[in-house]
């Protein structure tokens, strides 16, 4: 994608170039949360607000500018999970568009793996497989991820790595196969330290851990020292810890009554896809600390969006959450971001006018569409007498 983009400009704009590119093909996060939504038949003025608030959080932001394809894969993975909890007539369709989805996801980012588990859960629960519809899926999937691994076999060996990394805890190559790798690994470990590794999962996932990425121990006091900067780690980190004061939003969900059908699919995959990282993820080694960088970003939006969800119905709640992820995201990962005591190894430099205007320019023309059904749901409201 960013060789064509080159080709529209000289040499020396090429650095906007690729930043304009790379921003606005992780902005398609916009098009699958909003698809997944509508799935769920959230309100669509409800959507809006939910999405604005989601595109306002750091891990977002941070994501969202920094070049690599993670929100690429979760957005594939959120319009995974909105054809699966539809209700559908046309399985074979369906289940060949998931496939689509599924290998897309994985070609931007293998990670999405551990989404596409708790996927599965709910669509199986929601549609009766059938052969001819898996059949498609097979073919579809094939066709769409079968050339990058004979890709990797040939010519960019070993393919195998990043799953004998996370999968097994191996780092250094081995000639030795993902099986064997495996077995060897956790038997090396033995049955306590397994289960720590597993506790160690448990603890990155809901950013309880003061590990940080090469290992070391980040120290208590430094909550005290620069706020800001534990802030902005928290959220480039963790899933549990991402939204930030998104997550203030749930407590809404203790006292309503009935619960929002929207509730049960979201959590039901929030929760499978956690524990499949749990479980399945090795743990105990520096890398799989960077959780959320190695993460499914389809868990983070559905994690993120469940706050502001939850505060939607509420207006002048939802709008005051808005405001602060706002304001919280202007201070901490803009003001203080720039600061020259700023810690670079979470800001991931100090952000620039034309990474924060690309940005904003780029979600506003991608959730203009959203902005345009929102207004007239509102005004249908009001001519129906606020339905």
């Amino acid at each position: 994608m960013i060789l064509p983009i080159y080709s529209a400009g000289d040499t020396a704009n090429r650095e906007l170039l690729g930043l304009t590119a790379g921003i606005a093909a992780n902005s398609i996060w916009v098009f699958g949360l909003w698809a997944l939504l509508g799935s769920l038949n959230v309100a669509r003025r409800h959507a809006f607000i939910a999405t604005a608030s989601v595109a306002l959080i750091g891990s977002t932001f941070v994501n969202g500018v920094y070049v690599w394809p993670k929100l690429m894969a979760g957005a594939f993975g959120l319009g995974l999970a909105a054809v699966a909890v539809r209700r559908t007539h046309t399985p074979s369709r369906d289940m060949g568009l998931m496939a689509a989805l599924a290998a897309l996801g994985l070609l931007a980012h293998g990670g999405v793996i551990f989404w596409m588990i708790g996927v599965a859960a709910v669509a199986i629960t929601r549609n009766r497989l059938r052969i001819a519809p898996i059949a498609t899926a097979l073919a579809v999937g094939a066709v769409l991820f079968l050339p990058w691994l004979l890709f990797q076999k040939h010519f960019a060996p070993p393919a195998d790595r990043l799953p004998k990394w996370h999968l097994a805890g191996q780092v250094e190559i081995t000639q030795d196969g993902l099986l064997t790798t495996i077995r060897n690994n956790y038997a090396k470990l033995g049955p306590s330290g397994v289960a720590q590794a597993k506790v160690d999962n448990l603890k990155i996932l809901l950013g309880t851990t003061r590990l940080d990425i090469d290992g070391t121990t980040k120290p208590a006091q430094a909550w005290a020292e620069d706020p800001a900067a534990e802030i902005r780690r928290n959220q480039f980190l963790f899933v549990g810890t991402a939204p930030f004061i998104a997550l203030l939003g749930l407590v809404a969900l203790l006292r309503r009554r009935p619960r929002p059908a929207w509730l049960r699919p979201l959590a039901t995959m929030i929760a499978i896809s956690s524990a499949a990282f749990i479980l399945i993820e090795f743990g105990g080694n520096p890398g799989s600390q960077a959780w959320l960088i190695c993460a499914p970003m389809s868990l983070y939006f559905a994690w993120a969006v469940m706050g502001p969800l939850a505060l939607a119905p509420h207006r002048v709640l939802s709008i005051t959450m808005t405001i602060g992820l706002a304001a919280s995201f202007w201070v901490i990962w803009v003001w203080r971001a720039a600061a020259a005591n700023a810690d670079p190894n979470y800001v991931l430099g100090s952000p620039n006018h034309a990474m924060i205007a690309t940005y904003c320019l780029t979600g506003l023309l991608l959730t203009a569409a959203p902005i345009v059904l929102a207004f007239r749901d509102c005004g249908q409201d009001k001519r129906g007498g606020g339905a």
